[in-house]
């Protein structure tokens, strides 16, 4: 009584539903008949939406080509490939590349980077080493050349960045001729998700490009740091802002990244995007698989409610 003499609110709260737990509440109870509909509706749903993807993926056009066994045979640097447009491609095109078997989902993968590091802090070289583990030297990255690409690293000096993500960077780069030979500008701005650029990866201020090696707000960068799940994958490299008419195209490539290491394959890939992005194949398969689980469900309640109606009459 003391208390809600101090304060009122207090005596109001005590005919409070919401504060006495009191509100009004539904509580369904499961019936056979509910159990069937709501796994029949849940299905159906499921596998018209899988319908639906698999119509969207029909319309996305996909040319793509494995270059890694062409060029390591051609023993030339940088190589050219063929790359045959089926159909007409409208822009934007996407132009992709993509590993298999590269699993950047690996704990201890994912785990070796400092993200205050990235996003251009100030972090001491003891947190550094031990989070950029097992590589955090200029010298275990591999790193020789700082970003200016002229002032040599020191080897022994903690790698801006560090750890396995940024030392296993992809490099190759690409350019691009349409059948006539003529030049396909491919634009590599804007490729990074807007959260990660000037946000997730800055420079230090003041910017030193020598004693780096690389600009860390690089969106070939960025995008590699972003790990996939899976271990076949693709990244976005560029995008090309014009029509591609059906025909033969050269992609001549600086073949610098190596996947014999871990039996890798890659390839570049032009496509056009539908609603949802790229053509997912896999997407449409899980939900027509679990839509037709539902289904199935949907069904045996259905005929273990016509044997039970059955037995009881």
């Amino acid at each position: 009584m003391a208390d809600e003499q101090v304060n009122p609110a207090l005596n109001k709260n005590r005919h409070n539903k919401f504060t006495r737990f009191l509100l009004k509440s539904w509580q369904p109870v499961p019936t056979w008949q509910s159990t069937i509909i709501l796994f029949l509706i849940i299905g159906l749903a499921l596998i018209g939406f899988g319908i639906a993807l698999i119509a969207i993926n029909a319309s996305i056009v996909e040319a793509s080509v494995q270059y890694d066994i062409i060029c390591q045979d051609n023993q030339v640097n940088p190589c050219s490939v063929k790359i045959n447009v089926p159909e007409t491609m409208d822009k934007p095109v996407f132009f992709y590349y993509e590993i298999d078997n590269f699993y950047q989902n690996h704990r201890r993968y994912i785990n070796s980077k400092n993200t205050k590091q990235l996003a251009g802090e100030s972090v001491d070289e003891a947190t550094l080493r031990s989070e950029c583990s097992p590589v955090y030297t200029n010298y275990q990255m591999g790193k020789t050349i700082a970003a200016d690409k002229v002032t040599p690293l020191s080897p022994n000096a903690t790698a801006i960045p560090c750890g396995l993500i940024a030392k296993s960077m992809f490099t190759d780069t690409f350019t691009m001729t349409d059948p006539n030979g003529g030049p396909v500008t491919i634009d590599d701005t804007d490729i990074a998700w807007p959260s990660d650029k000037g946000t997730k990866f800055k420079n230090p201020d003041p910017y030193d490009p020598t004693v780096q090696w690389i600009d860390m707000t690089d969106q070939h960068f960025i995008v590699w740091m972003r790990t996939a799940g899976l271990p076949d994958f693709r990244k976005l490299w560029g995008r090309i802002d014009k029509d591609l008419t059906p025909g033969e195209y050269t992609v001549v490539i600086a073949n610098t990244y190596s996947v014999a290491g871990f039996d890798g394959k890659k390839r570049v890939v032009l496509s056009t995007t539908g609603p949802f992005g790229g053509k997912n194949n896999f997407l449409a398969i899980s939900y027509l698989a679990v839509g037709g689980v539902c289904l199935a469900v949907s069904l045996f309640f259905f005929v273990r409610w016509m044997q039970y109606s059955k037995k009881s009459q």
